[in-house]
């Protein structure tokens, strides 16, 4: 793990490396050679001595936890990462690796609310670490069904790692010209053009929350005096969705939407405003919602006897599947009850109930509202 004496340091300080935990580093150095060479008990020893000799230092109980989670002691992993939160609660490497625990676990709520406070704890020069971390973020929003964040975040991991091929090509393939989202979800909404003499934030910041708190600043201004400036209350909206909160962008968006007399100006925030409703934790905003289910099998022979009973009373149409080994369909409710249920249905007539698909030992419904 050699680091360069002038980048910025792994811990996130924003202290040159060389003037922060250069130190600590030749005992976790060894460390780590070590457990690449398969000697796990002689890197945890060796992690140790660190941790003792620097146990006021919150990157040594960090990369204690960094170690213990690579040898999937998860439980020892969280205890270490305690300590070093109970030295400095904001520590931003720790927040990363709590976040990528929460992920793997499947908590992507929690793991993008860690994320999230990295990114804020994180020192603007610490640049690699700071890709990490918004790479984090992006595969959490797009999980929440929020791509306006989730694109915002995969353009600052750019801003921060340039030249990474993968990461341009995943933003092609989600936000570029022949991206597979709705052009609405995959547009470039940028800030509109705030009236003369309003003061402007830097809008160069990495730290989002910077923005939100700048335009709600400016709305305050705005409304106090005799004319409303419309455009700062679509700025303070794009912010808000840049950082994912879609439910105070609404209600941001819907103030311009009130205020602006351009028709195509207000139509383009209330496309916007669409996208956003469809994200996660706003189903009763939402125009359109989808419920799913998903159980995972052991036996698959009780799956395919219902398959085929649904088949059997007409209320089942297979699809043509995109993928081999699994099977897909249609699932009809022929009854007036509203839910999708067993047995003979009293009708001969339907209407669509939800998708089945199946795939290895996964029986997956979903349907939509």
């Amino acid at each position: 793990m050699a680091l360069d004496l002038y980048e910025p340091c792994s811990c996130g300080s924003g202290k040159k490396f060389k003037w922060c935990c250069h130190p600590i580093f030749i005992g976790i150095n060894r460390a780590w050679e070590q457990e690449a060479g398969g000697q796990h008990e002689t890197a945890l020893r060796l992690m140790d001595e660190v941790v003792r000799e620097h146990e006021g230092n919150p990157e040594a109980w960090g990369q204690k936890a960094r170690l213990l989670y690579t040898q999937g002691k998860v439980e020892e992993a969280e205890k270490a990462l305690q300590k070093a939160f109970e030295l400095n609660p904001n520590y931003p490497a720790g927040l990363l690796l709590r976040a990528y625990i929460r992920f793997q676990e499947g908590e992507i709520r929690g793991a993008l609310s860690l994320a999230r406070r990295a990114a804020e704890a994180y020192h603007p020069d610490a640049r690699s670490q700071l890709a990490e971390v918004y790479l984090l973020i992006f595969e959490c929003e797009m999980r929440m069904n929020r791509p306006v964040a989730a694109r915002a975040a995969l353009r600052l991991a750019q801003r921060f790692s340039p030249g990474e091929e993968e990461v341009q090509k995943t933003f092609d393939t989600l936000f570029g010209p022949e991206g597979r989202l709705p052009a609405a979800a995959r547009r470039d909404y940028v800030f509109r053009p705030v009236k003369k003499g309003t003061p402007l934030p830097n809008l160069d910041t990495p730290r989002l929350s910077d923005l939100v708190q700048a335009f709600e600043r400016l709305t305050t201004l705005s409304s106090s005096s005799k004319e409303d400036d419309a455009a700062v209350w679509f700025n303070l909206g794009l912010a808000r969705a840049w950082l994912g909160d879609n439910s105070a962008a609404l209600e941001a968006l819907g103030r311009y939407v009130e205020r602006e007399a351009d028709e195509a100006a207000a139509g383009e925030a209330a496309a916007l405003m669409e996208v956003l409703r469809c994200g996660a934790g706003l189903e009763d905003e939402g125009d359109y919602q989808e419920h799913a289910f998903t159980y995972p099998f052991r036996d698959p022979q009780p799956v395919v006897n219902l398959l085929q009973e649904w088949e059997r009373s007409r209320r089942l149409v297979p699809l043509q599947s995109p993928q081999e080994g699994m099977f897909l369909g249609l699932v009809l409710e022929l009854s007036t009850a509203g839910l999708i249920t067993v047995g003979a249905p009293p009708s001969d007539a339907g209407r669509l109930a939800g998708y089945v698909i199946v795939l290895g030992n996964l029986l997956q419904v979903t349907s939509p509202l």
